[in-house]
This record gives C-alpha cells, sequence and structure tokens, in this order.
C-alpha cells in the first residue's frame, strides 16, 4: 500500500509522515522475526533493525504491532480504526450525556460538538497522534456533565475505565497526555459523596496502573539493551532519556522566537548541535536518541541560558502564552465571561476545568503553541465553552 496516497485522504487518520513510515517498518520486521515483545536477535543495522527502536513511542510500537498480528488487519487501517474509535466513543458520550441532562441549549452545544469533532478529524489527519491530547483533555467532560445536572452519581467503574485508557494507553503512546485526567479524577472522587471504601479501591487501583505503565517502560528499556547488544557488541550502550521530557523539550522550544541561542526554529536537530554532545558521542548512529551524558549536557545548557539571558527566556515564555491566551478567547469569547461569573456552575467543575487547562498549557509552553501541541489546550477551551453555555440563559444577563 502507498502510505502517502492513503494518509493524504482526508477521512483517513495517520500517525505524522515519519512515525507512520517507521511504524510500517517495525511492523514489516515484527512480522519477520516473529518473537515475544519485539524481540530481534537478528539485527545488523542499529538505525533500522532494532526494535523497540527510538523513533517511536513505546505504546505506538507495541500497542499497534500487537494489534495487527492479533485482529490480522494492516496497521495503517488500524492506526485509522483506532483514532476514529476514541473520538466516536469519547463524542457519542458526549452526545448522550447532553442528551440525558437538563442542560440548556442542548441543540446547540451539539452543533458545537459535532463541529469540533469534524475539525480534529481535519486538523490531525497526517498527525493523528495529537488526537491523544485532544480526547485525553475532553475526557473529564463526560463525567463533568452529570455532576453540573447533579442528576447522577459518578459511575466508578467508567471512571476506571477511561483511566485505564488514559493511562496505560494513551499515557505510553504520549508519555504525559494522561496527567489532567489523573489529576482531575482523583480530585473527583476524593471530594464527592460517594463510599469511603470504594474511594479508597479507587485510589489503589489508580496507583496500581500507573505501576503497570512503569514496568513497561522498564522492561521496554531492558529489551531495547539487549537488542542493541545482539545487534552491535561493540556498542557502547547508555540508558536512553526520552526524547519529550522537560529539558530535551525546552531546548528546542526556545527556537519559538528568532534568537541567536537555539536556532532555525522547534526541530529535533537543536539537542544534536555539537556543543549538547557527550564526548564518546558516535555520529554513526545518528539523532536516535538522547543518552544521559548528553541529557545532562542539555540540561545544563538550559540552565546556562535561564540565569544569563533571563530577558530571553521570558519574552519566549510570554509570547507562548499569548497565543494560548489567543486560542483561549477565540473558543471561548463571550462564554469565558459566563464562566467565570455564572454562580450556577458548580465550583467543583470550574476548579477541575481550569486544572484541565493549565495542565494543558504546559505542553505547547514547554515546546511551541503550534495547533498541533495545543491539541490538548484547545480541547479545554471547548470543555470550558460546553460548561458555559449549558449554563447560559439570555434572561441572565439582560
Amino acid at each position: 500500500m502507498e502510505i502517502n496516497n492513503y494518509c493524504s485522504k482526508i477521512y483517513n487518520l495517520c500517525l505524522n509522515p515519519g512515525k507512520t513510515a517507521n511504524l510500517v517498518d517495525t511492523n514489516s520486521l515484527f512480522k519477520k522475526i516473529d518473537l515475544l515483545f519485539l524481540r530481534n536477535t537478528d539485527s545488523k543495522n542499529i538505525s533500522t533493525e532494532i526494535v523497540p527502536n527510538y523513533h517511536l513511542a513505546d505504546g505506538i510500537q507495541l500497542f499497534f504491532n500487537y494489534l495487527s498480528k492479533l485482529l490480522n488487519l494492516n496497521i495503517l487501517y488500524l492506526v485509522n480504526y483506532f483514532f476514529y474509535s476514541i473520538l466516536i466513543l469519547t463524542f457519542g458520550s458526549l452526545l448522550y450525556s447532553f442528551h440525558k441532562s437538563n442542560l440548556n441549549n442542548k441543540f446547540l452545544l451539539t452543533i458545537i460538538t459535532t463541529l469540533f469533532f469534524l475539525s480534529n478529524i481535519y486538523l490531525f489527519n497526517y498527525n493523528a497522534e495529537y488526537l491523544i491530547y485532544s480526547v485525553s483533555s475532553i475526557l473529564p467532560l463526560i463525567f463533568l456533565i452529570p455532576l453540573n445536572t447533579n442528576k447522577e452519581p459518578i459511575n466508578l467503574i467508567y471512571l476506571f475505565s477511561c483511566s485505564f485508557l488514559a493511562i496505560i494507553i494513551f499515557g505510553t503512546m504520549r508519555y504525559y497526555s494522561y496527567l489532567s485526567f489523573l489529576l482531575i479524577s482523583l480530585i473527583l472522587v476524593l471530594t464527592l459523596k460517594n463510599n469511603f471504601l470504594k474511594k479508597g479501591f479507587f485510589v489503589i487501583s489508580i496507583i496500581f496502573l500507573l505501576f503497570i505503565k512503569i514496568s513497561i517502560f522498564q522492561n521496554i528499556e531492558e529489551i531495547r539493551k539487549n537488542n542493541i547488544k545482539l545487534a552491535n557488541p561493540n556498542f557502547n550502550y547508555e540508558k536512553s532519556i526520552p526524547g519529550n521530557t522537560f529539558y530535551t523539550t525546552f531546548y528546542p522550544g526556545l527556537g519559538f522566537l528568532s534568537n541567536n541561542h537555539v536556532q532555525n526554529g522547534f526541530l529535533d536537530s537543536a539537542s544534536y548541535a555539537k556543543k549538547l554532545l557527550p564526548n564518546n558521542y558516535n555520529e554513526k548512529y545518528g539523532n536516535y536518541f538522547i543518552t544521559e551524558n548528553h541529557y545532562q549536557n542539555i540540561k545544563k545548557e538550559v540552565w546556562n541560558l535561564i540565569f544569563d539571558q533571563p530577558k530571553f527566556i521570558l519574552k519566549t515564555i510570554f509570547a507562548k502564552v499569548g497565543v494560548l491566551i489567543l486560542y483561549l478567547l477565540i473558543t471561548c469569547n463571550f462564554f469565558l465571561i459566563n464562566f467565570f461569573l455564572n454562580r450556577k456552575i458548580n465550583k467543583i467543575i470550574k476548579y477541575t476545568l481550569l486544572i484541565n487547562l493549565g495542565v494543558f498549557a504546559i505542553f505547547p509552553i514547554v515546546s511551541i503553541p503550534s495547533i498541533l501541541y495545543s491539541s490538548g489546550f484547545i480541547g479545554s477551551c471547548f470543555c470550558i465553552l460546553i460548561i458555559s453555555i449549558s449554563n447560559f440563559k439570555i434572561k441572565d444577563f439582560r
């Protein structure tokens, strides 16, 4: 199948071009070797044959490769079906919540939600991985709508199922996408009137999910280490650091504005500038991963810039915040005022949605506030808009 031909169609959802090509490569290798947990003992080239590799998030490699084998389904189709499934389930749950509630302006809510659903398909057609942030930011709304109408208590089983989706599935594909939903879930369970034993069991279950997530990463790193040694026994292996940690993202993000410190915009290659590479770095292996020593060099450079160039750092951060404020105003417009002034909106709902907005603002501030990196923030703005409209009556403002 021609990847570009398939993914260029507006109704097909794919990962970005680089990730899609790498996922297809790992799938091809997985089918040939067919060993547990993507263990490949016949690797020849560290840049293309090592799996799990450094090009993709571990969850993306494992989830789609194993599910593709289980269902005997082309991996491109699988990616498309997966993202459509989570979109339909999320927005379907929202529409169902509207229908079952006594919210104001139901028809308008349905129209806005449908348009937002369609805009997600259009905007993330060839960058579907960013839908994970968008969907994660909207999940809390499913549980806040019943709370807003005081019709029924939160279903803890359903909440745990969504927590599993957010922490284990989303959290291994986009490593920090689950943080907001995790915080909001705990706030809702601990503050609402639920049985103490149920609260305790839910909290223990969440801790267990986090333990599973950490264990998955630790096991994958060990397998990666073994595979590299098999591919090249002379390779000086160092534990890899995920490329989306704070310092490895914040440093390239300083290229948001034109400057003399981090040039050429927000590019991963900025972290591989010669001054940041460790002394023993082997350029033969290219920009595939960041070792511990490399990471420490990036961290040191970030702090040097913070102390030596504070005006540059603040200027860049405030420029990013300005773009996010623009997104907020465009999305919520007048209803942002209603959200803060309307006393009918439950305080817990207000606080949780502001937490949601704040957490998802971190990602574009650390990286850059493009539509892609701001997908979760825009989704959080959408949540505020929905709650505000659902509690809005024209006569209250006359």
